[in-house]
């Protein structure tokens, strides 16, 4: 048995105590959910129904963007409602998964007591000592992978939909075990690749792309720029938030590069995301940069987000100060400045 086993091990009986002494239950997870995000609160939802507990809701703010979370949601029948349609008063008991309550991503009011927090982002330090079941463990590298311990410990049968969703979730967060891993992501991502359903996982990560993918790709690459092993490209407005940590992954790939940052306006709000290949800093800087604004930042040590909210000063004028607190946190020499395509090779003539 790991360390984390043992840990959440000890925490079961009072977890159970506490949620399933309720009769209804509201899983809450981050505002634009990740897969891991959903994975995990399917995960509890079938914890919580084997215990017959009902009505039990998954919910979050936001809508699904990306096209593989969208697919995903289709093909492991994920029901959930729109926060904006729960009425907390239905329900007695209250969990937050993927993510703190106080965290800046999450629509429940600071006033909201809640019963239970399920998390792996951030350190030890961050997490406040809240009254609720404290499931927070920020070694493991995926919420998904506690939630699979719990069903584990439950004796909770895990059905081949479930666990290709678990395993999608462990996968994506984890980069198919290349980041933010311990041995516990290990075990389950082993466990429940014996378990899940290989043909939709496939579906899952091959979805139909709509055009306007290409359009934001194309923007991506105009405007990005690299300042010696540092890489930035700003993508201007998008009508979903998921195109901003999409753009990041796809140019996290370019070889020389060891941080990526993708940055766009959803809304009222600039967001951005930071990718490192080696360094262990993301999320420490993702904080600073956006407490710097008074917004909400955070993450892994090699993938990390933030949203700045841009209030009166307007998108022009806070996208330069960013900018310009983006290259002071980071160190960077603007007299470096490159454009990625400059870096290509003359393909070699026949």
């Amino acid at each position: 048995m790991t360390s984390i086993e043992h840990a959440i091990k000890e925490k079961y009986n009072d977890f159970c105590h506490r949620i399933l002494s309720g009769h209804s239950a509201l899983i809450l997870t981050h505002n634009f959910p990740d897969p891991d995000g959903l994975a995990a609160s399917m995960g509890l939802k079938r914890f919580f129904e084997h215990h017959n507990m009902a009505p039990c809701t998954v919910s979050f703010s936001g809508f699904i963007g990306r096209a593989e979370n969208r697919e995903m949601i289709q093909q492991v029948n994920l029901a959930y409602e729109p926060f904006q349609k729960i009425n907390l008063k239905e329900y007695e008991r209250i969990i937050v998964v993927d993510t703190l309550p106080k965290n800046g991503n999450i629509s429940i009011g600071e006033d909201v007591e809640v019963d239970a927090i399920l998390d792996h982002h951030g350190d030890n330090k961050s997490i406040p000592d809240y009254d609720a079941v404290n499931l927070c463990f920020p070694e493991i590298g995926a919420t998904s992978t506690i939630v699979y311990l719990l069903l584990k410990m439950g004796n909770i049968p895990i059905d081949t939909t479930l666990a290709t969703a678990l395993f999608y979730g462990i996968k994506t967060d984890t980069m198919n075990m290349a980041r933010n891993y311990c041995d516990d992501d290990i075990i389950a991502y082993k466990e429940l690749f014996d378990l899940m359903d290989h043909k939709i996982l496939s579906r899952i990560e091959n979805p139909k792309r709509e055009p306007q993918y290409l359009q934001y790709l194309h923007q991506g690459i105009e405007a990005f720029f690299t300042y010696n092993n540092f890489g930035y490209t700003h993508i201007g407005k998008v009508p979903v938030p998921d195109y901003i940590p999409e753009m990041a992954d796809i140019f996290h790939k370019l070889d020389k590069l060891e941080w990526i940052v993708c940055s766009g306006f959803f809304g009222n709000s600039l967001l951005f995301s930071i990718r490192s290949l080696s360094e262990n800093r993301a999320g420490i800087y993702a904080y600073k940069l956006a407490t710097i604004f008074n917004g909400s930042g955070g993450g892994h040590s090699t993938m990390a987000a933030g949203r700045i909210p841009a209030h009166d000063i307007g998108a022009e004028l806070l996208l330069d100060r960013f900018q310009h607190a983006l290259f002071s946190v980071f160190s960077i020499n603007p007299e470096s400045k490159k454009h990625v395509l400059d870096l290509t090779q003359e393909l070699p003539s026949e």
